[in-house]
């Protein structure tokens, strides 16, 4: 069992009094055009500075911090740690999704740009753990999608020290390209954000077919052990498909491609006023981890991590 060190931060976090302005869900949370507009049009929203620096007046110094991250939508709350991991060549860190070298490669130059590390890498650590509770929450606010969000830290020189494996949920591509920067000698940290198993839920992507007529899809998948639910319209329909469930998006994708139609991801959250919504059912955290163990990465945007953490609240230099 591999022993894990999380080093404490230093950084910037978000003013407190500001930090509600400035952060930003997660582009795919953000599915009604009123939302957007919400961020589209407040200066202070870091979706203003993707691509350079926020005005300092807007975060605050934090040196040898611990940063709690607490999430809580329909009465559940999620709380994890945010801190520093240490890249080293032996580091291990299960994958599950497609990296594809384009996006690679973008991200990469992204870091080079801004020198910092503004969004964690979701971290899903193997074994339960206690997370430590700060003595206060100095950012507490209701972001637009209605989640209640706080934030505090600790102070300490202290390293946290877990056993386990790690399980890497969100942030692949970034996981690639700092490791890139790791070898070649310009990144020794990378920024995580993590969470004990208990503390997550995994849901599945919907797709989205077009090009094909709602009868293919039933005569094709009329009898199987899994059952999904087809929307079109009004219209709602069950096909059943057999197989692992996340070996289903796979199966749906090869059979509209040679039938002639095209399928696109959606997220939980995301709807359609044209094609066939075709949604799946939920998986654990363990089969997740169990398929891409035994086989390797799963389609681009099939499995879904909630929660997913506001964007923009911490900010750590690139070194």
């Amino acid at each position: 069992m591999a022993h894990i060190v999380i080093n404490p931060l230093s950084g910037y976090v978000a003013r407190p009094q500001l930090a509600h302005l400035i952060a930003l869900p997660s582009y795919e949370l953000l599915v009604d055009e009123q939302k957007k507009n919400l961020h589209r049009f407040n200066p202070y929203s870091i979706e203003h500075f993707m691509d350079s620096q926020p005005e300092p007046e807007y975060y605050i110094p934090v040196s040898n911090v611990f940063l709690v991250y607490e999430h809580t939508l329909d009465g559940r709350v999620s709380r994890g740690i945010i801190g520093m991991l240490k890249i080293s060549d032996d580091i291990s860190i299960q994958k599950h999704e497609k990296v594809f070298p384009d996006n690679l490669a973008n991200i990469k130059n992204y870091f080079l740009k801004v020198r910092e590390q503004r969004f964690p890498l979701m971290v899903i650590t193997s074994e339960e753990w206690r997370v430590p509770e700060p003595l206060e929450y100095p950012i507490v606010y209701e972001n637009v999608r209605g989640e209640r969000v706080r934030m505090g830290w600790i102070e300490t020189e202290n390293v946290i020290e877990l056993s386990g494996e790690l399980f890497l949920a969100d942030g692949h591509h970034r996981w690639g390209a700092l490791q890139e920067l790791y070898a070649e000698g310009k990144v020794s940290e990378i920024l995580v954000w993590l969470l004990p198993p208990s503390m997550t839920r995994v849901r599945t992507f919907k797709r989205l077919v077009k090009g094909i007529d709602l009868e293919q899809l039933i005569k094709e998948f009329s009898d199987g052990e899994h059952r999904l639910i087809v929307r079109k319209g009004r219209e709602k329909k069950e096909i059943f498909m057999d197989g692992q469930i996340l070996s289903l998006h796979k199966q749906l994708e090869g059979f509209v491609g040679q039938a002639g139609g095209d399928v696109f991801p959606l997220s939980p959250y995301e709807h359609a006023d044209d094609g066939i919504i075709v949604e799946f059912p939920d998986v654990s955290l363990e089969e997740v981890w169990a398929y891409s163990r035994k086989q390797g990465v799963l389609p681009p945007k099939t499995t879904w991590f909630e929660p997913k953490m506001d964007m923009g609240l911490v900010r750590v230099p690139l070194k």
